[in-house]
């Protein structure tokens, strides 16, 4: 991946815009704790997953979202699956034809940070997001970055599910050992 990443930032800027002009954003969903279960759709909050619900899916697979409260405010994800989310998180959906994987690295590259406001509890809101400057390649660019990422992004996503079941089964194994 650092190869595909290079290539997105050595590129020449051939436009600015804000993320207004780019990408519809909104909020997710209030989901109390009371209201989450065991399984059914994975629920998505500021610090990662928090449970399962059996409410539709609000993303669909390798949707981008970015946290707006909590210490990770500004952090931007891409989902590998469909998902709830909560209001803790923003999704983005690009107004343009392109993958999400390019939206994904467009928005690594902006200054989200500078829009998060608050200092016992940060947060970014959609307003101060719409302002935030994102930098776009030319045509050229995001055909070469997706030529060359397409491999990475298998990679990437074969991985991310090779930790999630490497981290399942060494927690089935300590529970074993312990218990």
């Amino acid at each position: 991946m650092a190869l595909a990443g290079t290539i997105w930032r050595n590129f020449d800027v051939y436009e600015s815009k804000e993320v207004r002009d780019l990408f519809d954003v909104k909020y997710g969903k209030t989901m109390p704790k009371t209201q989450l279960t065991s399984t059914g759709v994975p629920v998505f909050g500021a610090n990662g997953m928090i449970g399962y619900t059996d409410k539709p899916v609000m993303l669909p697979d390798y949707s981008v979202v970015i946290t707006s409260r909590g210490s990770g405010s500004g952090d931007v994800q891409l989902m590998d699956k469909g998902v709830f989310m909560t209001n803790n998180l923003l999704t983005i959906e690009s107004k343009h034809p392109q993958s999400n994987w390019a939206t994904w690295q467009m928005l690594k590259q902006a200054n989200i940070q500078g829009a998060v406001t608050g200092s016992a509890q940060p947060q970014l809101t959609i307003e101060n997001f719409a302002r935030v400057v994102v930098n776009i390649p030319d045509k050229d660019t995001i055909q070469k970055f997706n030529e060359v990422s397409e491999n990475f992004e298998q990679i990437y996503w074969a991985n991310k599910n090779e930790i999630k079941l490497l981290t399942e089964t060494r927690d089935t194994l300590l529970r074993k050992l312990i218990g």
